[in-house]
């Protein structure tokens, strides 16, 4: 019975000094050639850009984020917003996922002179989800750079064939990434 008491004790003591070291190991420094990220803006080009845009993210914690950002494609204007997870390390490179809802391609569609027609210009609003790294240069400057889903490349070829089929459009070429890139250029603002 003492010997059954004995072990619990040696047990709890064990779980309880073990959870004092991890807590004593968990900090929030930062690395020596930056701050604590908390609103940070940005431009850039991809699906995180919306195109090519303008964004901002905003850091309520210093691993989780969330972002809008706006932008421009051949078809028009358009949004993404989202969460972004990141991992910050001691280095100068971070890496992130991000969960989004916006931006996911659009179909341009020109005329024999060249000029846009918007009536058949069409831009995909799509959840997608992405990795990738910030890479941080100095305090206040970074790139972004990723790989995104592209869950409407399936919609993206059915309007273009919808397009064809009604004989108002003629696309040379059908490729369609079930990715996109991004890359942007960051500053801290805070």
């Amino acid at each position: 019975m003492k010997s059954n008491r004995l072990i619990k004790t040696a047990l709890l003591l064990a779980i309880f000094s073990q959870s004092t070291i991890l807590q004593a190991q968990n900090n929030d420094e930062q690395p020596a050639n930056r701050q604590r990220e908390i609103f940070s803006a940005g431009v850039g080009i991809g699906f995180d850009y919306s195109g090519f845009g303008v964004g901002m993210t905003i850091y309520p914690q210093k691993n989780i984020g969330v972002f809008a950002n706006g932008g421009i494609f051949l078809a028009g204007p358009s949004y993404t917003v989202g969460l972004k997870a990141r991992y910050v390390t001691k280095s100068m490179i971070d890496p992130y996922v991000s969960f989004q809802y916006g931006f996911s391609g659009s179909v341009s569609v020109f005329d024999d002179d060249g000029h846009l027609v918007f009536d058949k210009a069409k831009i995909f609003i799509k959840p997608n989800v992405g990795a990738g790294v910030d890479i941080h240069f100095t305090e206040n400057i970074s790139i972004s750079g990723g790989l995104t889903t592209n869950t409407a490349a399936a919609d993206i070829i059915k309007y273009m064939d919808e397009l064809e089929d009604k004989r108002e459009a003629e696309f040379k070429n059908k490729l369609v990434f079930p990715f996109g890139i991004s890359c942007g250029l960051r500053w801290r603002i805070r």
